[in-house]
Parts: structure tokens; sequence; C-alpha cells
């Protein structure tokens, strides 16, 4: 009998706040609206919202090739993020353009630097095996991973 006397209070404290706060805000709403379309680790919640994601991603890539090409992480950030909307939308124009950005950044990297690891794994995504083994050799001998 306790029980249902604190579950009654409980329920008339509740109203009481309620009472006195009002209803919800449109700012409250608003919050609530913006929150709900945060990425917040458990994924997008439909195909939009992924393709959301994916293309301010690609967006952000192509500002940052544009400000410092000659970069070869920028061109590699640029690739992961063309190879992730290629997994989404299966466009192999992304893939083309993947290839082409890791392409660069292998090109402008000094030595054994560079964008091994994503280059072998768009390698193994495209298929193509050859240049994997010489990708993972630079990465087994680099001094940082």
């Amino acid at each position: 009998m306790l029980a249902v006397y604190v579950l009654i209070a409980g329920l008339v404290v509740l109203g009481l706040t309620r009472l006195i706060d009002g209803p919800p805000s449109a700012d409250t709403t608003a919050n609530a609206a913006t929150l709900d379309a945060l990425h917040l680790g458990y994924g997008p919640k439909d195909y939009a919202a992924a393709l959301d994601v994916v293309d301010a991603a690609v967006e952000l890539g192509e500002q940052r090739v544009a400000q410092r090409p000659q970069d070869w992480i920028n061109q590699e950030s640029y690739a992961r993020a063309l190879m992730g909307r290629a997994r989404l939308t299966a466009s192999f124009d992304d893939l083309a353009a993947a290839g082409a950005a890791l392409a660069r950044g292998k090109g402008d990297a000094i030595g054994n630097s560079g964008p091994a690891l994503t280059d072998a794994v768009f390698n193994i995504s495209v298929h193509r095996s050859g240049p994997v083994p010489a990708d993972l050799a630079i990465i087994d001998h680099s001094g940082i991973m």
C-alpha cells in the first residue's frame, strides 16, 4: 500500500512541476529536433540522413584538398570520404575519384609515408589485389602507425 502512495505522490509532484513550468517551449522542441538529427554513435536513422553525413564528409574533403592539395593526408581523408559514399550509393564515380585522390596522395608523399593503409583498403574493395602487398609492407615497416 505504501508503494501506491509513493507512486501517487510522484505523479502529483510531476504534474505540479509541469503546471509550474508550462508547456515545452519552441526552443526545447527545436533542440530535440537538432539532437534527433545528430549522429550520436548509433548511425543515421534513414538513408537520407546517412547520405547527408557522407555528403558533408566529401564536401569537407574537397575543401581541405582545395586549400592544401600538396598534403597527402588531405587527399587520403577525401578518398576515405568518397569511399564511404561509394559504399552507401554504389557509385563507381566516387570509387574512381577516390583512387585518383589516393594516387595523388601517394605521389605527393615523401619516401614510404602516405596513404598506404587506405590505398590497401581501396585496392581490396575494387578487387585489385596486386598492389596490396606493397602497401602492407610499407605499413609493416613504418615507425608510427
